[in-house]
């Protein structure tokens, strides 16, 4: 791996250039009794993430509960190389855990998706396997910034599938990659430039498969707090009949 960012002199000086406010909600939805999904705000490390457990398997919540476990050890290194490499380590952990896990259970699989940034003064890292999803709103446009490791989304890649045709296919939501699923981790990352203003927002696909990208604008352009942001959000999936649990968690920068 390699990442052009720039270095802090000390683990306890500000990671950023800017005022960060943010918020998260985790809702269990309208069907299911446990949920699985789980997220972390780590302010004074400037990291946040949400973590999903595979649906249909077992253990979903112990899957999401480690991956977020094992971030929250994530040290906080005077090297934007150092920490990036930490939280990749964590990830690594976790997945070996999970694995273990699914070995001594018998199950095929005990997993869970990971979306997780880091802001690092003037920039900032995207980190995921599976397919909850970063978007960022600047200049009111929206633009998501990871891309779903699902099968569909391979597809869609390959020309065999139209995008407006991706929801609603028998693999929807089948994933390719995720924390737990294989015995070497997969993960993607994505250098990005923070500026004064940005709105950013992590998600599960709960949230998504419930919710338009335009009225995820619309509801980040009116809401200008992050926790009434939220809440807007999770409040429409639920109205919508939200089958599945549902996360959304938002980071300011001002």
């Amino acid at each position: 791996m390699s990442f052009d960012l720039p270095t802090t002199q000390t683990g306890d000086m500000p990671r950023t250039n800017f005022d960060i406010s943010c918020a998260g909600i985790s809702d269990v939805g309208t069907v299911r009794k446990v949920n699985e999904d789980n997220y972390i705000i780590r302010r004074r490390l400037c990291l946040w993430a949400v973590a999903d457990g595979m649906g249909g398997h077992a253990r979903g919540d112990y899957a999401s509960e480690t991956v977020v476990s094992y971030l929250n050890h994530v040290r906080p290194w005077a090297l934007p190389r150092q920490l990036m490499h930490d939280v990749v380590a964590r990830l690594e952990d976790a997945n070996r855990v999970l694995q273990s896990a699914a070995a001594s259970d018998g199950s095929t699989a005990i997993g869970s998706t990971v979306i997780c940034m880091l802001a690092l003064e003037t920039q900032g890292i995207i980190v995921w396997a599976g397919d909850s999803r970063a978007y960022r709103v600047r200049n009111q446009r929206i633009e998501q910034l990871s891309k779903d490791h699902s099968v569909v989304e391979e597809l869609v890649d390959a020309g065999l599938l139209k995008r407006e045709d991706a929801e609603d296919h028998p693999h929807a939501h089948v994933l390719t990659r995720a924390i737990g699923a294989a015995e070497e981790l997969d993960l993607d990352f994505e250098t990005i430039d923070l500026k004064n203003g940005d709105r950013y927002l992590l998600c599960s696909d709960g949230l998504t498969r419930m919710v338009s990208d335009p009225e995820i604008l619309q509801i980040m352009l009116q809401q200008r707090d992050a926790d009434a942001a939220c809440r807007v959000m999770i409040d429409l999936a639920l109205e919508r009949g939200a089958s599945d649990n549902v996360t959304a968690l938002v980071v300011d920068l001002r």
